[in-house]
Parts: structure tokens; sequence; C-alpha cells
């Protein structure tokens, strides 16, 4: 009986019992001893740490697998299903290559052509596709990959964001490598994920460069056909290539690496692996299609300012017309949800018009949605356009409309927010910095309460959300938890509470936190819009995180009888409260005493005076 282990699907994400899958699959000629090696290893293989080279195993200590590289990736529902869907047809792809490679004399670079009689190819994409889901997280994110992959009849596959290309694999060695981001001069980042074992390699590219293509044959046509379409398809200039080093897509000779050792150098230092390294910091390196989207959409920021909007204009437009994409992107197969948006206000109502007809249509819909009711509803309250110029805001239509964000995972879309966030937040002139908190120090402060899954986090100022998200981000990493359905669902619906007293920055929070699939758009606001220390909200909640505003003083601004503008200092006088000031730090920190449970825990940005500051803690009794 096959051993079974405890774990998340890759494929359907749920906690199940997980079952032992070879990759690439047992009947495809993956039945030769291999040495596996742990992460840490290849890790310094790829980046040359200790000196080690790409080609260099010695000394390395790893284990023989007697049938080759797989691991529990697949519960035994998803692993039956697509075992009997898929995996035949790639054993038969395999086999096919291994009878043109043993029966001609095919040379090492050359590449050959032939014809593939009565095959599945849309079969065949999906067994691959399975494969790279398997050794990298799940589906990578990407909910319509997980629907194309588990309904056996759909073809929605995207094209544009995944480009499959294959070759045929010499024997010798194996190179199974999860998504890696390689920089190539001349053109970028690119992120590769490779799957190479005698006699069928693949390579997959992620948002590929138009620059570059790997060695290969593009499979992509094959999600074309229909899962029943039985048909002949010709393969027309495959390459046969031989595996000599961990680098991805790379296909270069051991004496060739040996020879040229300042260019194995560079590559090693250029070669990132996403999983391991992190910045001066303490911040995982951000990926190039996330640093490539922050950047086209923060270059659009020096035009807009030289017409005079502000970084928070900016980014408070990019907000709503953000949300109006992705709501229309959700409304569209396979989702088809019901955004919100009422007919004659949505995104394919405005993506096409220009000129003074956009601005229009523009203003009509920010001023409709801030009607509804919601999280809808509370993003575009009191909205308006703040984009005089009719072509620029066009051009951020169009740049907007090219981009699928659904598509995106929420990591990937929380950090191109966040990446806005903090660009806004070091501008010195914009006062971004109130609402951003250093994202290493919260990262700390989580790391020193360790929250537990299905307990309540409160954060009475939460700014732009920095606590929420890396609460969420600590509950969720598989390292500290393992969550079950019912734990995830608190976690996105019941787990997070909040304030934030500025309304510009409390709709910030809110699409923050949309975007990193906490709350819904259906349901109710996780984050409350008002000043927190007016009144005891009611709930009590197992930890709080942080950083309440600067300053000592609470004041009121008002016009005197001689029509002067004066400040009033602000008392909060609560029956809660150990005493009465207004000392806004210390006012806080009663707030906090009131709101968190008998046993829960705080981790509080605050002066260590705190308490005695003018006096006040004189009448506090701890």
């Amino acid at each position: 009986m096959k051993k079974t282990v405890e774990g998340i699907c890759k494929l359907c994400g749920q906690k199940k019992k997980l079952t032992y899958e070879h990759v690439p699959p047992e009947s495809a000629f993956n039945s030769v001893s291999v040495k596996e090696f742990p992460p840490e290893a290849t890790v310094d293989m790829m980046t040359g740490a200790g000196g080690r080279k790409p080609w260099d195993f010695s000394g390395l200590k790893g284990k023989v697998n007697q049938r080759g590289g797989g691991g529990y990736y697949l519960c035994s529902d998803c692993n039956n299903n697509t075992g009997s869907w898929y995996i035949s047809e790639y054993a038969k792809l395999a086999n096919i290559f291994h009878h043109i490679i043993t029966t001609n004399e095919m040379e090492l670079g050359n590449t050959c052509s032939f014809h593939l009689k009565d095959v599945f190819p849309l079969r065949i994409l999906k067994a691959i596709m399975t494969m790279y889901c398997d050794i990298n997280n799940g589906c990578m994110g990407d909910d319509q990959l997980r629907e194309f992959l588990l309904d056996k009849e759909s073809r929605n596959f995207d094209s544009e964001k995944y480009k499959l290309y294959i070759y045929m694999a010499s024997q010798g060695m194996r190179r199974i490598s999860g998504i890696s981001a390689m920089f190539i001069e001349g053109i970028g980042t690119v992120m590769t994920s490779e799957i190479g074992s005698y006699p069928v390699g693949t390579i997959l590219c992620i948002d590929k460069p138009e620059a570059y293509t790997p060695p290969g044959l593009l499979l992509n046509s094959f999600a074309e056909y229909g899962y029943d379409d039985k048909c002949d398809v010709d393969i027309c200039g495959i390459p046969y290539l031989e595996i000599n080093t961990l680098f991805p897509a790379d296909f270069r000779s051991k004496d060739a690496f040996i020879s040229v050792p300042e260019d194995t150098e560079q590559v090693c230092k250029n070669t990132t692996i996403n999983s391991a390294e992190m910045d001066e910091k303490g911040n995982k390196p951000m990926p190039e299609q996330t640093s490539s989207i922050i950047s086209k959409v923060w270059g659009m920021c020096n035009p807009l300012r030289d017409d005079g909007l502000s970084y928070g204009d900016y980014l408070e437009q990019l907000t709503y017309l953000i949300f109006l994409k992705m709501s229309d992107e959700y409304s569209k197969p396979p989702y088809r949800k019901k955004s919100g948006i009422p007919a004659g206000y949505t995104w394919q109502d405005m993506n096409t018009l220009t000129g003074a007809a956009l601005e229009e249509q523009y203003k009509d819909t920010l001023e409709k949605l801030g009607e509804q009711g919601g999280l809808l509803g509370q993003i575009f309250k009191g909205a308006i356009n703040k984009v005089s110029n009719a072509a620029i805001l066009y051009r951020i239509v169009q740049m907007i409309d090219r981009e699928k964000w659904v598509s995106m995972s929420s990591d990937v879309k929380g950090e191109i927010y966040e990446g806005l966030l903090q660009k806004n937040a070091e501008d010195v002139k914009s006062g971004a910095g109130q609402y951003f908190t250093p994202r290493a120090l919260i990262q700390a402060m989580v790391a020193c309460i360790r929250p537990e899954p299905m307990k309540t986090i409160a954060d009475p100022c939460c700014g732009s959300g920095g606590f929420f998200l890396a609460a969420q981000a600590f509950l969720a990493d598989p390292e500290n938890y393992t969550l079950d359905r019912e734990q995830k669902e608190f976690l996105k619906n019941g787990t997070f509470y909040g304030n934030e007293l500025v309304a510009s920055t409390f709709k910030l929070c809110l699409m923050n936190l949309y975007l990193h699939n906490i709350g819904d758009i259906y349901g109710s606001v996780p984050v409350a819009h008002g000043d927190s220390l007016l009144t005891d909200p009611g709930y009590r909640v197992d930890y709080v995180l942080t950083n309440p505003p600067f300053g000592k003083k609470s004041s009121l601004t008002f016009t005197n009888e001689e029509g002067e503008q004066e400040e009033e200092d602000l008392v909060y006088n609560r029956q809660d409260f150990w005493t009465t000031s207004s000392n806004k730090q210390l006012n806080f920190v009663q707030h906090i005493n009131t709101i968190l449970k008998a046993t829960g825990k705080a981790a509080v940005v605050v002066p260590d005076n705190v308490l005695f500051e003018g006096g006040a803690g004189a009448t506090c009794y701890l």
C-alpha cells in the first residue's frame, strides 16, 4: 500500500491525505535512480556560495531515489483524476521520443521533424502543466490555471502569461527546477521553470520578455484542441539537447563552463532562487513581473505631477481604476461573478472612450459607485476625478487595460500595490509616511507575538493595512501552520478588525486588503472609517498590532469668532480609560487595554515614557 501524508494538495488547495507522485511519471522512463540534493545545496550551486561551481557535485550529500524524482504533491482524488485524464498521453509522447532517439543517429544540438499520429494534444499540455504545479507552489496562485487543470474539458489556458517549450532530452543528468529568476544581459530578468528528464524536456516561461526565446518548440497551440480531439500533429524542428548544469534552460557543455570562468561567475551572481534570498532589509526580492508593472504604473507619475497631481491623489485614482478593471475580469468566464457595478458604469463602458467623453464617463462612474453599499461604496464614497488632463487619463486607462489583474496571484497584486504605497511614502513632500510603517519593523513585531490561527487581530489606527498583511502572511506560511478550509475562511473574513481616521488612507487600506484576499466585496468591511478613540467598539481581540500616530496630543481645529483658525486639545472622556488625557499615545495604550482579551498580547510602537509624559501616568493604576 502506498504511503500517505497529510498536507495541502497542489491542485485543489485542500488539506487532505497526499499520495506520492513521480515527476515525470514512471511510465515516461522515470525509472532510473537519481541522487537528490537538499534545496540549500542547489541554492549554493546556483549562487556560487562558498566558491561552489554549477558542475561541481563533489562533497555534496544527497539521497539516492531508486525510482526517480517526485514527492507528495497531490491528494488521491487529484492524483487519480489527472493520472487517468492526462498521464497516458504524456507517456505515449515519451515513448515516441525514446523510439526516435534510439532508432536515429541523432547528434546533440541538432533538430528533427516527425509526425505524431493519433494523439490528444490538449491532454499532453495538461499533463505537463500539472507537473509544473507539482514542483512549484501549487498553481502559482493562478485560479485560472487551477480551473484549466481540474476541469478536463477546459481550454481556458493563458497563453499570454505562460509559454511552454519542449525538447528531446538526452540520457544523463536530470534537471527539475522550480520557478527561478535569471538575469540575461540585453534582455533583463526571465522567469523560468524546467522539467528535463530523458527523453522529454520542457521549459515553462512566465511573462516572457519578447526578446527571449528558450531552446525548444513552442507547445501552446495544443490548448486549441478539445479534450477528445484525437488527431495527427506535425512536430517541426524540435531540438535534441543535453543537460549539464543546474541553470534552467541552459544547455552549455561542462567544458564550455570551465573554459569561461568569468562568465560562469557572472551567471552565478545574476541568478536568483526566488524562495531563498532576502535583501539587506530582510525583504524577499520582488519578482520581475511585479517590479515591471510597478515601473510602468509609477512611470505615469511624472506627467501627472507636472499637471499638479500629488502622489497620494495618483494612487487614489489608480485604486479606483484597478478595482473597476478587476471587477470586469471577474464578470467574465471562467469566474462569472456579479460585480455589483450597475449597468452603464462598468469598465467596458469606459475603456474605449477618449477625450471629453472619457472624462465625463469616469466622473459619472465614480459618482454612481459611491452610492453603492458594501466594500464597493466604501472605496468609491466621495470619489472624484482628479486627473484633469484627458490624454493622461486615457494613457492610464489603457495601461491598466493591458494587464490581466485577476490572473495574477494575490501575492503579486499585493506586492504591486504595496510597492506603490512604499514609493508614495518615501516621497517626503507627500507626507504619506504617516500611514506606512516600515515593513521590516512590522514583520519583526508579528514574529514576536506569533499569532495563531482562529484568533482575532486588531489595529486601531491601521493606515494602509501593513500589520494585517504581515499577520496574514505569517499565518498562511506553511512553515508556521497548515491551515484547513475553516481556518482559511476565518483568516479571510473573521480575523481582522481595524480603524483608520483619514478618509483617503482608509480607501487605500480597503483596496490593499481586497488585493490581498482579505474580506469580501459582498460582505462586511473589516476596517471602519473613523476615530477609534471615541468609544469602546465592543469587540475583544486576541492580538493588537499597531503603530499609533506620532505626536503627544490630540486636537481639534476650529474657527473662532474672529474667523481665525485655532486648535483645542481633544480630551477623550471614557469610563473604560484609567485617566482622562489629551496625550494621544497614552489614549491609544488605554484603548488597546480595553479591546484586548484578558489573555491577549499586544505589540505597539510607543515612546518609552508614554505612561508618564506630562504626569498623566501618575493617576494610572496598572
